[in-house]
């Protein structure tokens, strides 16, 4: 009788994660709907960044030397927002740590860590 590894890997795998979830419980880890990423992006930053993007798109439909202009200047203000809403964040987070959001580690479920009680 031959033996798979790989059904065996699953098998034993799914044993492990059942039994540790069970002992010491689960929590789930990254953002929640509705939260922000990044401190510095704001209503302000987000608006400025979709204005630019659509007049990349409207250069990209007719590409004259307007639509080119209007591009580059709102490129240069949305730049502007960008890295004044991120050098006040950074400042901010100097000042009081414990308020960052810091980045997501994705939506895993990862295993409490306390000792289970019997």
């Amino acid at each position: 009788m031959e033996v798979d590894i790989e059904s065996e890997w699953r098998w034993f795998r799914m044993a492990l994660l059942d039994i540790a979830t069970d002992t010491c419980g689960t929590k789930r880890v990254g953002l929640q709907h509705g939260q922000k990423k990044t401190e510095w992006w704001t209503e302000e930053v987000r608006k400025a960044i979709g204005e630019k993007k659509t007049a990349y798109r409207g250069w990209i439909q007719r590409q004259t030397p307007e639509n080119w202009q209007h591009y580059k200047q709102l490129r240069v203000i949305a730049k502007k927002l960008v890295t004044e809403a991120k050098s006040k964040s950074k400042i901010m987070g100097q000042l009081w740590p414990s308020t960052r959001i810091h980045p997501p580690f994705g939506k895993q479920i990862i295993l409490a860590n306390h000792s289970a009680t019997p």
